[in-house]
């Protein structure tokens, strides 16, 4: 069974790798802006020697490419906002939301998590207080994991 934070971070893992392929995209693009080249998307029976032909290919390649990874990374958002709205507390929720699903950082997890604290007391008497980065990176961070964890394994079962 894999942990919640290694599977978490196989999101985040895949979204990088998306940015550098829309970054590579970007480049052949750029390579190949202003030079009139037919793509008929038809593999060629031989080597080519042009360069702008080339970087066509690769156009063509990083572009099927990137449609996958972005398949995978659709499915596997759905499959992880599926499970997050199986944990029980709503603050918990929000944190691995906001952390492994918006890719935030710390300080954004914590303003987050805060709000909805805000949100659930407000009328209740209590202040307006803020959660600290380092409560919010350390034991409710590790609460929450573990409570994501039951969820996996619940629908593993």
């Amino acid at each position: 069974m894999i942990d919640a934070k290694t599977y978490l971070g196989k999101y985040a893992d895949l979204v990088g790798k998306i940015k550098r392929y829309e970054e590579r995209l970007a480049m052949v693009n750029a390579t190949l802006e202003n030079k009139s080249i037919e793509l008929d998307g038809l593999p060629k029976g031989t080597k080519t020697s042009n360069p702008t032909e080339k970087a066509a290919i690769q156009l063509i390649e990083t572009k099927e490419k990137l449609q996958s990874y972005l398949l995978v990374a659709e499915t596997m958002r759905q499959e992880i906002l599926d499970e997050i709205e199986l944990i029980p507390e709503p603050i918990y929720r929000e944190l691995i939301y906001s952390r492994y699903i918006l890719l935030m950082t710390w300080e954004g997890v914590t303003d987050r998590v805060s709000d909805v604290r805000r949100t659930r007391r407000k009328g209740k008497g209590h202040s307006d207080e803020r959660y600290s980065v380092s409560h919010v990176m350390g034991p409710m961070h590790g609460r929450a994991l573990q409570s994501f964890e039951t969820i996996l394994k619940n629908n593993i079962e």
